[in-house]
């Protein structure tokens, strides 16, 4: 049998036999490269700047720790070493005035015939002596809420605590005379009532007298003057 001579193609050049594919052209390759192997590195998914041992957590820096011996640093950076030794005595004094206001601050002795009893009430009788203790212990606490920082006030502190525990002092002074209830007429009932002062009002006196002290010094150390100074 011959072989037939190939037409030519157009041009008069012969056509080319086609080129065969090469081995395997087509067949699927199982498994793909780099199969059942360990993966090393960083997974392509992993968020940037995340390791592979930290993956899923989130990505910002830890917050800062407090600095050593500071244990009031979350109170807007309030450091109570800062304030001055005075400055707590003036907070204390109010807080020893509103506590002892609750013990025995007035005495009264009951006289009938040969049989004597004394009986106390606190300082929450009558007026001078309740508003007195409302008056220290409000100072005590602005002079507290101006040293923690936690918030500025629009007045000035230091002349307000001063006019305040200087008012109660001048109250509880005048409490030395004026002692609450009415004793008038009682001798003629048979008995006598003889009214006076317990401790309670003596250490609130003394705490009241010392803060106001201690908040004229203060409101001077600090470049207060009076509304009267020049």
């Amino acid at each position: 049998m011959t072989e037939e001579p190939r037409q030519p193609g157009p041009g008069g050049v012969p056509p080319q036999p086609p080129t065969p594919p090469p081995a395997g052209y087509g067949e699927p390759t199982y498994p793909p490269p780099g199969f059942g192997q360990p993966v090393t590195g960083e997974p392509a998914y992993a968020p940037p700047g995340d390791s592979q041992s930290g993956y899923g957590q989130p990505n910002y820096p830890p917050p800062t720790p407090p600095a050593p011996g500071n244990r009031y640093a979350g109170l807007r950076g309030f450091d109570p070493a800062s304030v001055d030794p005075l400055d707590w005595a003036i907070v204390a004094a109010g807080v020893l005035a509103f506590l002892f206001s609750f013990f025995a601050y007035f005495s009264y002795k009951v006289t009938i015939a040969t049989f004597s009893q004394t009986v106390t009430t606190n300082a929450w009788h009558g007026a001078l002596a309740p508003l007195a203790t409302l008056l220290a212990v409000s100072a005590a606490l602005l002079l507290a809420v101006q040293l923690s920082g936690s918030v500025r006030l629009a007045f000035p502190v230091r002349l307000v605590v001063l006019a305040a525990f200087g008012l109660a002092s001048l109250l509880l002074l005048l409490a030395l005379f004026v002692i609450p209830g009415n004793t008038a007429g009682t001798g003629i009932l048979g008995f006598k009532i003889d009214k006076g002062h317990a401790f309670g009002y003596w250490i609130s006196l003394l705490a009241v007298l010392a803060g106001t002290a201690l908040s004229f010094k203060r409101f001077t150390d600090t470049g207060g003057t009076l509304p009267t100074g020049r």
